[in-house]
């Protein structure tokens, strides 16, 4: 690539110029995602909405917003579930395939020590994916018919605010004077340590 003097040269400048990958197939993959969930959004920002437009949610989530439509928004909510598959179920299949593999690799270990180390490595961040993943492949991922505008209201609040605060937690409870002293607050750990 060749760079004109005065042009931005920054590593975030090529990438996006560029592309996300090399792979050409991967580019186009991405490609069509991000205009799925382009037209996504045009749609449902196209919507005859009536009555009071005020949306019930904590922000303009998807099926909140869609519930506000006159019409109905089966097409809109059929791109939505095809994208979920994209957003949701692709990156989880890839994440347990991760994880088999990682497994796997693990239980080769020959000391036990090894094997305990590496295992709470990958428990604390199976435990944050968790937290993300299940609540949002519960809002994105669940027929329409079961909206409840209050249940969706905590769930989507859980996988936007609380894995986010409990994320630092998860990840500090690896460290041995957090564990204890975490171990200690609850009235587990012994108190001479």
């Amino acid at each position: 690539m060749r760079m004109f003097s005065g042009q931005n040269q920054s590593w975030v400048s090529e990438f996006i110029l560029l592309g996300f990958s090399s792979d050409p197939m991967t580019n186009s993959i991405l490609f069509i995602v991000f205009l799925l969930i382009y037209l996504s959004s045009v749609l449902a920002m196209s919507l005859p909405y009536c009555g009071p437009n005020r949306v019930n949610h904590y922000f303009c989530e998807g099926p909140s917003v869609h519930s506000l439509a006159c019409i109905d928004t089966h097409l809109i909510e059929m791109v939505d579930f095809v994208l979920s598959v994209f957003v949701v179920v692709i990156p989880i299949s890839l994440i347990v395939a991760s994880y088999i593999h990682i497994a796997k690799a693990i239980l080769k270990i020959k000391s036990t020590q090894g094997r305990c180390k590496a295992f709470s490595t990958c428990a604390s961040h199976l435990t944050v994916v968790t937290f993300f993943y299940a609540p949002a492949t519960y809002i994105y991922m669940r027929p329409n018919s079961s909206y409840s505008p209050e249940r969706d209201k905590q769930i989507s609040l859980f996988y936007n605010a609380f894995t986010a605060l409990l994320n630092p937690v998860v990840y500090s409870l690896r460290n041995k004077d957090i564990k204890r002293a975490f171990l200690k607050v609850m009235g587990h750990g012994r108190l001479d340590q």
